[in-house]
Parts: structure tokens; C-alpha cells; sequence
């Protein structure tokens, strides 16, 4: 993938991921003094990245993954992140957001010292449980039909 092979800090890096048609961040850890990775700095994303992600609305330069992405992390995706770039492995897997409500399909990479995040989104529709307004408007709909199927007998 000709994406891998261009180093994060040149201008022809930061044009190929702008012209992409599917999101891509740029993140590098941040650690404490015993070396822990603590946290991600978001360092680089895309147009389409910020249109798709609500978080990237809030970012500055110094934001962070759990700043940004606070449920997101809290549900796995620190952990994700910590463990594609303590591996040096590419992990690709299906994600749902319980912020955007979506299925992503994803790939994150160790890159040159930090994680890319290649993100887009599921044409897939991920199914939601029954509420009790959807078993009353699904119960409405058929008394309906059965009133109507039956009213000449009424």
C-alpha cells in the first residue's frame, strides 16, 4: 500500500490522505515517566475523517484519544490502539460506535512510531433490540390488519 510506504511528516503524506475518500488519523502515544503508554495525541486527519467523526469537531492541536473519543476509548479502542503499537501488528476488525450509532469497518497499523487508523464506514446496518415503542407500533400494525381483515363480521 503505497499509504505505508510515505513518512507522516512530508507534504506529499499529508496530500495523499487528504485526497482519500475514507477517513485516516494519525495518532502517537504519550507515556509517563515509567514508560506506560497512557494516552494518543491525535496528529493528523483528514476532511473525511472530520466530516464522519463528531469527535474531530472538538480537536486542537495536543487533543487526545481519550479526550476526544471518551466512550469510544472506554469501550476498547485505547486498548486497541495500545495493542497494535506494543505488537507492531495491523489489526483490521468491524467497529460500532456507540456515539455515532455505526459500523465501521477498520485498520489500525503501527506507523512509524505511532498508530494509522484507516476508517470507513459499514454499509451493514447493525441491528438494534426491541424497544417497547417498536413492539407497540409493531402490535398497532397488527390489530389494524386483523380489524380490517375481520370488520365485515363486526
Amino acid at each position: 500500500m503505497i499509504l505505508l510506504s510515505l513518512n507522516p511528516s512530508t507534504d506529499q503524506f499529508r496530500k495523499f490522505i487528504n485526497d482519500l475518500s475514507y477517513s485516516v488519523m494519525l495518532s502517537f502515544p504519550i507515556k509517563n515517566k515509567e514508560g506506560e503508554i497512557i494516552d494518543f495525541e491525535l496528529k493528523l486527519f483528514n476532511p473525511c475523517a472530520k466530516r464522519e467523526l463528531p469527535a474531530l469537531q472538538l480537536w486542537r492541536p495536543g487533543a487526545t484519544l481519550w479526550e476526544l473519543f471518551q466512550e469510544d476509548a472506554a469501550n476498547g479502542l485505547f486498548a486497541l490502539y495500545k495493542k497494535v503499537l506494543d505488537g507492531n501488528t495491523t489489526h483490521k476488525s468491524d467497529y460500532y460506535s456507540p456515539v455515532t450509532k455505526l459500523q465501521y469497518h477498520n485498520a489500525l497499523q503501527s506507523f512509524y512510531g505511532g498508530v494509522l487508523a484507516i476508517i470507513k464506514p459499514s454499509k451493514a446496518i447493525r441491528k438494534r433490540g426491541s424497544t417497547s415503542k417498536d413492539f407497540d407500533m409493531r402490535l398497532a400494525q397488527y390489530k389494524a390488519a386483523v380489524f380490517e381483515q375481520y370488520r365485515i363480521y363486526l
